[in-house]
């Protein structure tokens, strides 16, 4: 694996052949960080072929793996490896969502190295996009902690990007600083991918001084080391600005030659922004040598090349994410401030009711005046709907308290007493460690379905109290429903019933990812709940215009038509016990269907007794799958 990965840069067809073997070998031992690391090494492969989508399902893969079995390490660099695929790609949107995530589960690891790169990425994609301050923003993060990490190469590697941005801000002595020191640190350790990375830069950094000549020799540099290796991506950009120094020294047909194989290099490997890029180029070559139709025939493919990329949409949609964030900043504002304000209502609740009071004692006083007894006399039937609705109010208020003692005075408490009870005859020698350990599987069944519980009162509890909001993002339906299958793996396993997820990866959906999860848990908890042992789950999806939808079929007791009218009546709680005894507190298909329908979709169930239950929701598609 290891002598496949070192050969990416220079015998593509060995990284191939090595990784098969060495995959082939993974899998007769069953080793399995062996195959994730191959799926990773095979994606590195299409990737350099130019064939995106096959590189994209196998870092996916490798990245399932990796998160399966905990190798936190190749999980970041599956995420980078995704990322870059949807930059190179040229979809900027799901790059930047891809390298955030990564960001955020770096930070959450404490990998500081990977925390670096995926700072260094995000700037890259702001340079793409002309976004200076942005991507400086996050250069100046990455180049902060490669300082604190101690790492040189690392350093000079986000040196030699700062100095590609000053390049382009054209503050041409700041650029050369950096290249110098990154091209010293390169040629020590010999990285070369990097070191014919730095030549090409300073190659056009004389490019934009118009220093032609000069720009040739470190553009000669860069291609020489670009020989030895078997990369034919990153020579794009080199034999570009090559094609670009040639043509300002008059030398047209060397010009032409340079930005030519750039262009079949593009086709190739399907770069549209080097086939946009040569386009261009021979179109100026062609106009320099008075070829006026030919150059035209360049500059409309250059026009509608530009057109395809999109890259004001992505623009666009990087200034929302941008919006995003600032927009969440501001939430965490709002969400102190209205805390502070519920506690000022409740103090003019009481000095509301003294000003009622006060009022009605007015109206005794002036109900001799004729003059005033209509106006006062309206005042009181004001004052006296706003009691009925603070009426209204407190009825339910208390409505919802009963239903939360009733849950943890029946559904909490009760294994929570049991689980203490235990603990207290363990520690007074009532019963002896082997004994307490005997209990051990119960006890994790109390506190898993303690658990639950308290995950399904928290997100009741919003909608009741404060209500919820939506935060809709772009979901893959199918590793919300496997995180939840193997969440409840164990569950599925005691009572040997199977479950099947049909439901394929470009099953994408636009809504609050969170809420999707807690409707998949209940509605899969609830399958396994009422489903006897050997029993089968079907997961599956259809589409239906503008939404998905999807069903979760089991094989259970079923419920008659009394039953599917109580489950989903948000005003009450309904619950009943499953095939193995199961408790439930009524709450999961209720607190469904307010998720559901919160975020745009519906939700229903056909079921008959001792046959099984099938339960439907809707959800919206993804905005881009839309499109």
């Amino acid at each position: 694996m290891d002598l496949a990965f070192e050969n990416r840069f220079y015998n593509l067809d060995t990284l191939y052949l090595l990784t098969n073997e060495a995959l082939g070998l993974s899998e007769s031992i069953d080793f399995k960080i062996g195959k994730a690391k191959c799926y990773f090494n095979l994606g590195t492969f299409f990737s350099k072929k130019g064939k995106h989508e096959l590189a994209l399902k196998n870092f996916s893969i490798s990245n399932n793996q990796a998160k399966e079995h905990a190798e936190y390490e190749l999980e970041l660099t599956t995420i980078d490896a995704i990322a870059y695929e949807y930059e190179f790609k040229g979809n900027f949107t799901l790059a930047l969502k891809t390298y955030l995530e990564g960001k955020e589960r770096a930070e959450s690891l404490k990998n500081f190295t990977s925390l670096a790169n995926f700072n260094a990425n995000i700037a890259s994609l702001y340079l793409q996009l002309n976004d200076y301050d942005m991507a400086l923003n996050y250069y100046t993060k990455a180049k902060i902690i490669r300082v604190k990490l101690g790492k040189p190469i690392a350093l000079a590697k986000t040196n030699c990007n700062i100095a590609h941005l000053n390049i382009d801000l054209k503050k041409f002595d700041i650029a050369l600083k950096n290249l110098d020191y990154s091209l010293k640190i390169f040629k020590e350790n010999a990285i070369l991918d990097w070191l014919a990375y730095a030549y090409e830069i300073k190659g056009k950094l004389f490019l934009k001084k118009n220093e032609f000549e000069t720009a040739v020799l470190w553009y000669q540099k860069s291609e020489a080391i670009y020989k030895e290796l078997d990369d034919e991506y990153y020579q794009i950009r080199m034999l570009l600005g090559m094609s670009e120094a040639l043509l300002g020294l008059n030398k047209n047909e060397l010009s032409f030659k340079y930005a030519n194989k750039a262009r079949k290099l593009s086709e190739k490997l399907t770069f549209t922004k080097g086939s946009k890029d040569s386009a261009r180029m021979l179109f100026l070559i062609n106009k320099s040598n008075g070829e006026f139709e030919t150059a035209l025939k360049y500059y409309e493919k250059y026009q509608t090349l530009k057109d395809s990329l999109s890259i004001k949409e992505n623009n666009k949609a990087l200034m929302l994410f941008k919006a995003q964030k600032e927009y969440e900043e501001e939430k965490e504002e709002f969400i102190e401030a209205n805390e502070e304000l519920v506690a000022k209502q409740k103090s003019y609740v009481f000095i509301s009711i003294g000003i009622l009071i006060f009022l009605l004692t007015v109206l005794f006083l002036v109900k001799r005046n004729e003059k005033n007894y209509k106006s006062l006399n309206q005042k009181l039937m004001i004052q006296q709907a706003n009691l009925k609705q603070s009426e209204k109010q407190l009825r339910y208020t208390n409505l919802t308290k009963n239903k939360l003692f009733s849950i943890v005075g029946h559904d909490l408490r009760g294994p929570i007493i049991s689980f203490q009870e235990l603990i207290k005859l363990h520690l007074k020698g009532s019963i002896s460690k082997k004994e307490f350990i005997a209990f051990v599987p119960k006890l994790k069944t109390y506190i898993d379905s303690i658990a639950f519980t308290l995950d399904n009162l928290l997100h009741w509890g919003q909608t009741q109290i404060n209500g919820l909001t939506t935060n809709p993002t772009n979901n893959i339906v199918q590793n919300i429903l496997d995180d939840n299958i193997s969440l409840l793996s164990e569950i599925a396993s005691k009572k040997s019933i199977s479950i099947q997820n049909n439901i394929s990866s470009n099953i994408v959906s636009f809504a609050d990812g969170n809420h999707l999860d807690v409707v998949v848990r209940n509605l899969l908890n609830n399958a396994l709940k009422f489903t006897e042992e050997n029993g089968e789950i079907s997961i599956g999806a259809a589409d239906r215009l503008n939404f998905w939808e999807i069903y979760i079929k089991d094989t259970g007791i079923g419920m008659d038509k009394k039953t599917i009218d109580e489950i989903f009546n948000t005003d009450k709680t309904y619950s009943t016990v499953g095939t193995n005894k199961e408790k439930g507190t009524g709450l999961g298909i209720s607190l469904c269907k307010e998720l559901i329908e919160l975020n745009g979709g519906k939700i229903w169930v056909e079921s008959s007794l001792n046959i099984g239950s099938s339960f439907f929701f809707t959800l919206p598609k993804s905005e881009l799958i839309s499109k």
